[in-house]
Parts: structure tokens; sequence; C-alpha cells
């Protein structure tokens, strides 16, 4: 499962290892780290550098089910873009990073707005 929320962009599956728990995956720090504060702040997070998402939090889908609440009750914008760009300048306003993320949570609302369906 994709998600995408003002915490950042993240992979939720499965951990392969332990069908019990959820490996929550980011490609970047900030991200994962705003997760792990969120959800418990002594969680360990694991990085790997060869992957494809290079951080990761490993939790029970009890936390995982909060978590996602959490996120669905804590939505008070009206424009997604807008709320995580502010949020990003209130905890780190580092510009460059904050533009090329929004450029990429940019590009994949073009990509899925050329998906939509038309009829």
């Amino acid at each position: 499962m994709w998600i995408f929320n003002t915490d950042g962009f993240f992979s939720a599956s499965i951990n392969p290892y332990d069908k019990n728990y959820i490996q929550l995956r980011a490609r970047r720090k900030k991200d994962i780290e705003n997760a792990a504060e969120k959800i418990d702040s002594n969680l360990k997070i694991h990085e790997y550098s060869g992957s494809d998402y290079r951080y990761r939090i490993f939790i029970s889908k009890q936390a995982f089910e909060n978590y996602m609440k959490q996120s669905a009750q804590n939505i008070d914008y009206s424009n997604f873009k807008d709320a995580v760009h502010k949020k990003d300048m209130e905890k780190n306003p580092d510009k460059k990073a904050l533009d090329e993320k929004m450029e990429a949570y940019f590009n994949v609302w073009r990509i899925m707005h050329r998906f939509q369906e038309i009829n």
C-alpha cells in the first residue's frame, strides 16, 4: 500500500520474516522519522542503502492501524499539497529539499491525473 500523508510518502507491506508485523518503508529519512515519532518514539529506524526504500520501521498491525486512523483524524486541510508544504516549512525549512519533495508529489499528481478516466 502506498501512503501519502503530511508525514511523508510510505510503502506499507507485510514483513516477509514475521507476518504479524508491517514494514513501513520510506525513501526519505525525515518521512520515516515523522511516522516513527507518532507511532512509538522508541522505534528503531533501519537503513538499507542498497534498497529501493532506504528507511524502514517494523510495527505491529495494530500500531499501523492506529497510525492510519490518527492520520485520517488529523486531516484539517482542504488542499493536501499545500498542507505538506506548510508542515515541512514549519519542521524543516530546507527550501531545496522541500522544492524537490513538492516536485515529486506534483509529478505523482500529474501522472495520476492523466490516468483519470475522462468519461
